[in-house]
């Protein structure tokens, strides 16, 4: 059992350490952007796993501090709902799970998307990600990630064809539901054909889920037509343009991400869902205190 501290200590170490450690990634960072960061050899070799994603976080600021004497009095505040960016790297064996006796590397901030993915390259950077036998970017279907991907490669020195992008097959199923009830089929049917169709997606047969839902759309009403072809993809980035024959291992191996492989540098954009995060708002002084 280690020592007894009160939560004020507890809060104070936090919050110190916590500072050194932004002091330093904001002083590496600097020297990334000025070229004078040196590439590490972390990766070497390693197949590399970079997962980006928004969470969710309350913030409450004071809004008013006068105080009143003798009477008691709760202080005003105002409590937003904010995005923080996140990221985690990892290093994974072939079958998708993190490389035993390994830690990943874990990053985030409110400033914005952009800020985001310069700590993912300076990370990928500093890491030796252009030395890795593989790098595989895994995340949602939305935009403000997969459009600037290709950003992040080039800044980050990495070999395009040694990059590869991954969607995780729960939103990708989201669209083959969406598909499903643009055709006003009844409710059992359309129940039982989804779990199939999500089977197939699983499986790695991508072709034959975007075969099976355009077949069942011909001679349907053009706006059921539209729906379908929104969600199958007659753009980069829809279910047509998963490869069946390129199911990676990590997809296929992956315990906590079920993971369908995606072809093509603006994949993610069917997302329809997407909209302006509120983590993409200026950040306050206190926000950039507790998530900078």
């Amino acid at each position: 059992q280690g020592p007894t501290l009160d939560e004020k200590t507890v809060h104070r170490m936090v919050r110190q350490l916590g500072a050194e450690v932004l002091a330093t990634r904001t002083r590496d960072l600097q020297r990334f952007r000025d070229g004078q960061l040196p590439a590490g050899q972390e990766m070497a070799g390693q197949h590399v796993v970079a997962q980006v994603d928004g969470g969710r976080i309350r913030i409450r600021t004071q809004v008013e501090t006068k105080k009143r004497k003798g009477v008691k009095y709760r202080r005003k505040i105002r409590v937003e709902w904010r995005e923080p960016k996140l990221l985690i790297i990892s290093l994974s064996d072939r079958k998708g799970r993190m490389l035993r006796g390994t830690r990943p590397w874990i990053d985030g901030t409110m400033n914005g998307p952009d800020h985001l993915m310069e700590l993912l390259t300076f990370h990928l950077h500093r890491l030796g990600g252009a030395r890795a036998k593989a790098v595989s970017f895994v995340s949602d279907g939305a935009p403000w990630i997969w459009n600037r991907l290709d950003w992040v490669v080039g800044r980050a020195g990495l070999d395009p064809k040694r990059v590869e992008r991954i969607l995780d097959c729960c939103h990708a199923a989201h669209h083959i539901s969406l598909a499903l009830q643009a055709l006003g089929l009844a409710e059992e049917e359309r129940t039982a054909t989804y779990r199939t169709l999500r089977h197939q997606l699983r499986a790695g047969r991508s072709r034959d889920v975007v075969a099976t839902l355009r077949e069942m759309a011909a001679g349907q009403p053009i706006g059921a037509v539209e729906s379908v072809a929104a969600a199958v993809g007659r753009h980069p980035g829809g279910l047509g343009c998963m490869d069946r024959d390129r199911i990676s291992e990590q997809a296929r191996g992956a315990s906590a991400l079920r993971l369908v492989r995606v072809s093509g540098s603006s994949a993610g954009q069917w997302c329809g869902r997407e909209r302006d995060p509120p983590g993409d708002q200026p950040a306050s002084e206190g926000q950039r205190d507790l998530l900078a």
